[in-house]
């Protein structure tokens, strides 16, 4: 897999809504293969319109868990960054003009930075915040779950190796890719006991 390297510097988070074209079998079997060469590795790829509608509702719902508990809400927003001079200053987080937002996208986001505004969203059900998963979604051609065997250490870090063997394939073959973790976030807490802190 030394060949990979040359695609680190290409490498990157493609968050732009997709044309929906089908992914040729084999790109699919190399994602396939790449993923799993990691011992312990499974990567499941959904491709059917069906499916992506039906998990894309699902990331949404994920979605709006996060944005409608207080203590996620706070750590969600603790890893944006709202201007380019803030990006530059902290080198980490998210930029928010690397989300591809459009002007409607874009101004409902920065209402978002308001605890207070969020708070009146919860209690009408907030279920706009589930429209961008869904959008991100239904334009992709297929969604995957790359899993690991175990939670310790050596597997975690035996899943952080399969996902740069996934996501360094992803470059070689053109395809984009977009990390959308929130819901495996979610579960790996409340798997942990820490529902008290998901409000």
């Amino acid at each position: 897999w030394d060949h990979l390297a040359a695609q680190i510097p290409h490498r990157h988070t493609n968050r732009r809504a997709g044309s929906g074209a089908a992914i040729p079998l084999d790109a699919l079997e190399r994602l396939r293969r790449a993923a799993e060469s990691v011992e312990g590795s499974r990567l499941q790829l959904l491709t059917r319109t069906t499916q992506l509608k039906e998990i894309g509702e699902i990331l949404g719902a994920g979605d709006r868990v996060r944005f409608m508990g207080r203590k996620l809400y706070q750590e969600m927003m603790s890893e944006m960054r709202w201007s380019a001079e803030e990006a530059r200053a902290t080198a980490d987080g998210i930029d928010v003009a690397t989300l591809e937002l459009g002007a409607a996208e874009s101004a409902a986001i920065r209402l978002c930075r308001s605890w207070a505004a969020m708070s009146v969203l919860a209690r009408v059900g907030g279920r706009g915040l589930e429209a961008m998963s869904r959008k991100l979604v239904a334009s992709s051609s297929a969604v995957g779950l790359l899993s690991v065997a175990g939670g310790e250490p050596g597997s975690r870090f035996s899943g952080g190796r399969a996902l740069s063997r996934l996501w360094l394939t992803s470059s070689e073959l053109g395809i984009a890719l977009q990390p959308m973790a929130s819901l495996p976030y979610l579960f790996a807490r409340l798997d942990r006991g820490a529902t008290s802190d998901l409000t």
